[in-house]
Parts: structure tokens; sequence; C-alpha cells
């Protein structure tokens, strides 16, 4: 009989007793704790002692699957895995991000960690915002999805200035005219009171999400649109005679006009002459639903 060297092996294991336990990678991490950083470097966890009871690979990976938000910094969502890992005491987690990818007209400071739940991101309790580094961090008892997210305004925003647009907020019907598939357009004040948040849907299924605010410092009005084709507007402006008139460009604007209770329009021009003249190119109706 011929003696194959799997039959060897057999042989030498029960010689020798059971085989001994596979030592762990050396990418995992254990009760003595360690850091892992993501491939581009520019997500870190911090996992202290204790936090783990056995050795577990963690991971930082990039997240695809982003929650369509103009408070949201594209590019600085990432997920720890495994997604179910639990920490017996609180890792740190910091996420560095692109400045000019963040809200216009919004501080730096006012970016927080969130944590992505479902389609939307929270900003996670106790985060804060390191300017200078261009770093959001929070701790954390578990792996999950982040991102870096514009957390409001850190003052309060009780002045009448801070409320010229809220004749938005409702729910209304969205009719943008022909060759326009109509939808619904729905505003909301946010938590703190400081921001509108829009949430846009038409028949193609076509979704838009921004965020508007007053900012007392430069005493402008700021938008960021956000749309589920890929596009971003950023709006920039104030209240000119009752309108709300905001530019994303030097040669284009929108103007949003309450016209009674119940309908506002929405007015698009555009300027061939560097803003001294300007022509309507589009126009839509929001109804009070």
């Amino acid at each position: 009989m011929k003696f194959s060297l799997s039959m060897l092996v057999v042989a030498l294991s029960f010689s020798c007793g059971s085989a001994p336990e596979p030592t762990p990678p050396d990418d995992r991490i254990g009760p003595a704790g360690g850091t892992v950083v993501s491939a581009d470097g520019q997500a870190r966890l911090v996992i202290p002692a204790g936090a783990l009871s056995g050795p577990v690979a963690v991971a930082i990976v990039p997240e695809a699957s982003v929650p369509l938000d103009g408070r949201v910094l594209k590019g600085s969502a990432y997920r720890i895995e495994p997604v179910g890992t639990t920490f017996a005491t609180t890792a740190t987690f910091a996420v560095t991000y692109l400045p000019n990818r963040r809200p216009k007209g919004s501080d730096e400071a006012d970016l927080r960690l969130g944590k992505i739940d479902a389609d939307q991101a929270v900003p996670v309790g106790g985060s804060t915002a390191d300017p200078a580094g261009h770093t959001v961090a929070a701790t954390t008892q578990s792996g999950g999805s982040f991102v870096a997210l514009w957390g409001g305004l850190a003052q309060p925003c009780t002045s009448a200035e801070s409320m010229q647009f809220d004749f938005l907020a409702a729910n209304w019907n969205y009719d943008g005219g022909p060759n326009v598939f109509p939808g619904t357009d729905d505003f909301v004040k946010d938590a703190s009171g400081c921001a509108l948040l829009e949430s846009f849907i038409d028949r193609s299924n076509t979704r838009g999400r921004s965020v508007s605010f007053y900012n007392p410092t430069t005493q402008h009005w700021y938008q960021t649109f956000v749309d589920s084709q890929g596009g971003r507007l950023e709006f920039e402006g104030s209240l000119t005679n009752g309108e709300m008139l905001l530019n994303d460009s030097p040669t284009s604007r929108w103007t949003w006009s309450p016209v009674d209770a119940n309908h506002t329009n929405i007015r698009i021009e555009s300027s061939s002459d560097g803003g001294a003249t300007w022509r309507v190119v589009g126009t839509a109706t929001l109804t009070k639903r």
C-alpha cells in the first residue's frame, strides 16, 4: 500500500496530539488594544486595552452607501468592520475630511462625526471638530458606518433674519411646467430650528435634498442641494424685496417668491453679461398640500 503525504500528516497529528490553534494574523486587535487605520489613511480607530475580549480582525473601509443629504461631506464615509463588533469600553474614531466639501457658508467648527442609520446620518453625541487638522472624532462602542457632516449652527438663531425662509416650511406639490416631471417638495426646520431641510422627489424618482441656513456673521443665506443623479448646487444670497434671492454662480440665480399662504413661485434666471441683466430660463410653482 502506498503511503501518501496526506496520510502522513494525519498520522503525525494523531501521534503528536491535537493540532495547535492557528496564530491570529498580525492585523487582529486583541485585549491589549491597538490602532486601525484605513488604507487611504483618512480614518483612524483607537481601541483601548480591555475593549475586546479576544482577537478580532477589525478593519476600516470606505462606505459606498451614503445618505443623500446636503449636510454630509462627500468622500468622508467609512465603515468599521465587523459591523456587529462591540467594545466593552469606548473606542475613538476619527475621520479626516476635505473642507471644501462642507455645506456652503458653514463653519468647520460646526462639523461633526455622524453615524449612518438606514437613509440618514445622525451626529454622534459628544463628537468634536478639529478645523486645523480637518478632522472630526467621537467615541463609539460599536462598529458601523460613519461620516463627517455639518451638525448645525453653534449659536442660537432667534433673529428675524434667521426666520426669513420659514415660508417654505411646509409640504408642497411641485410643478415645473412643460417637460418637467411634477413631484413633491417638503421643507422642515431641523431640531435646532436654525436650518431648513428639503426633501424633493419627482415622478421619475429623482430625489433631492438640501440644507438652508442664515449665517449671522456674513449676514447671508446659504443653501446646498444634492440630488440622486450626482448633482450639487451651492447658493448664497439674501431676502430682497420680500423674495429669497440666491445665486449659484455669478451668472445664475434662483428666486423663491411667496404668493400667498398656499403658493410659492420659483424663478430661475441666467445672465450673459456678468449680472448686469437677467433673463428667465425656468419657472416652477409650489402648491401647499
